[in-house]
């Protein structure tokens, strides 16, 4: 059984705290000057040493270094390790305050290399997801150091902006905490990023929010197409033992890790694409949201006859009844997709709607057998059920809006963002086309507004 998130990270917490207090048996380092040093806390592996704040905060900070550390050995294996990572935490005052909460440092020593993180403004509060990202960032550059030569070493250590939100979106989806939303969305309208796009971006400070999210996800989507080949994971523990330091093309990094998946031209991106569509299916126990809901809903009940004259002919809810002027085999022929849309659809509807399909999988019955009883009055009256069932979804959509606002511990920007990026697409609304317009149009359907 997997434990919570939650849960895991108090029991590293407490290891890190165990680790620590039992330092505390040993005689106690005195520095240079006669004055104790500073206090510091281990986390269970030893690998993570922090330092600065009180022991609580010591422990918290180890165990999701920790976790961090777990989470990429499940993706890539390996639990081995050559250099300590150093956390400093560090309590600033006035003009001492940088706006860069963390930091991360990597220094040559005599015996090897130094790994540092700096984390600043702690009154600010210590935002766990930058905190992740910084530590994955040193134990990826820890690989690459493993085997170089301190004394001849001059490289700049650079990772991918793909790699590594592609990783941490990777471990999101082993702890089941992605948004898979924002995959469908994705899927349905064809991805937000390109893959040559993706595995040329240098950095992702001037997207927006919306903007980011995207990248993050279709980083994650290539990420888990690349470990779930044959021999992934260890193509992928190649690739991160030089990825820090690699200075080519990031299209030739790949094809050297994963030389099985024969990436030439337009087959990255096809694999990339088969990722992002099984990522976007629900799994058997998971079902869709009301407003969603509806709109499949919406999909399914239409019945289409081809009229040798008139053509196509589509037939919504309320125009059902009309079908019984055509001949039973006729007849049947035209509902049973539809029929047979609705039993599909009741797996992944959400509950309060199957009684509904109960309804018209009824009213369809009837029609079959060419039977008239209050067909009119029974869809009037599912269709009275069914905009019951929109109004209550978009309450809660409202009230949990709402209530992620009135919440919010610290103002992060980001609606900021969504604001500009909804500017930016009500401008689009113009007869000018382009790629930028295309793609700002991707991007607003993303977040559900037409």
């Amino acid at each position: 059984m997997k434990l919570p998130r939650t849960t895991r990270l108090c029991l590293l917490a407490w290891a890190a705290l165990v680790v620590g207090v039992q330092g505390q048996g040993v005689p106690v380092p005195v520095a240079g000057d006669g004055k104790v040093a500073k206090p510091m806390t281990v986390s269970l592996s030893q690998q993570f040493t922090v330092h600065g704040g009180d022991l609580k905060l010591r422990t918290a900070v180890a165990g999701l270094a920790e976790e961090t550390k777990t989470a990429l050995e499940e993706e890539v294996g390996g639990k081995e390790w050559k250099h300590i990572i150093v956390i400093e935490l560090l309590e600033q005052r006035g003009e001492e305050r940088k706006a860069r909460s963390l930091a991360s440092e990597v220094r040559v020593i005599p015996n090897g290399f130094r790994l540092q993180l700096y984390v600043r403004n702690l009154d600010r509060g210590l935002d766990q997801e930058d905190m992740e990202r910084a530590v994955l960032e040193l134990l990826l550059h820890e690989r690459c150091l493993r085997e170089a030569d301190p004394g001849t070493f001059k490289d700049a250590l650079k990772l991918p902006w793909w790699l590594t939100d592609g990783l941490l979106e990777a471990f999101q989806w082993r702890r089941q905490e992605a948004d898979k939303e924002l995959y469908q969305a994705l899927f349905q309208n064809k991805g937000g990023f390109g893959v040559d796009r993706m595995l040329a971006a240098e950095g992702v400070e001037e997207m927006g929010a919306g903007e980011r999210a995207a990248f993050r996800a279709s980083a994650g989507t290539l990420v888990m197409a690349l470990l779930r080949q044959e021999g992934g994971k260890e193509g992928m523990a190649g690739m991160l033992s030089e990825a820090s330091v690699f200075l080519g093309q990031q299209e030739a990094l790949l094809k050297q890790h994963f030389p099985g998946m024969n990436l030439g031209q337009n087959s990255l991106q096809k694999w990339w694409a088969l990722q992002l569509a099984d990522l976007s299916k629900l799994s058997v126990t998971e079902t869709m949201n009301i407003l969603d809901s509806e709109e499949e809903l919406k999909k399914v009940l239409v019945l289409r006859y081809e009229d040798p004259e008139l053509g196509l002919i589509e037939f919504r809810p309320e125009q059902f009844r009309d079908v019984l002027a055509l001949p039973e085999e006729e007849r049947g022929r035209l509902l049973s997709p539809v029929s047979d849309g609705l039993n599909f659809l009741a797996f992944r509807i959400f509950p309060g709607y199957r009684p509904i399909i109960i309804g018209y999988l009824t009213v369809l019955s009837d029609l079959k057998k060419g039977e008239d009883a209050e067909i009119e009055a029974r869809m009037a009256s599912l269709n009275e059920r069914r905009l019951n069932m929109v109004d209550v979804g978009k309450r809660t959509r409202d009230f949990l809006e709402w209530y992620r606002i009135n919440t919010a511990e610290e103002i992060s920007g980001e609606f900021i963002d969504y604001l500009k990026l909804k500017e930016e697409l009500d401008e689009e609304r113009s007869e000018n086309r382009g790629p930028v317009s295309d793609y700002l149009r991707d991007m607003q359907k993303i977040y559900g507004k037409e």
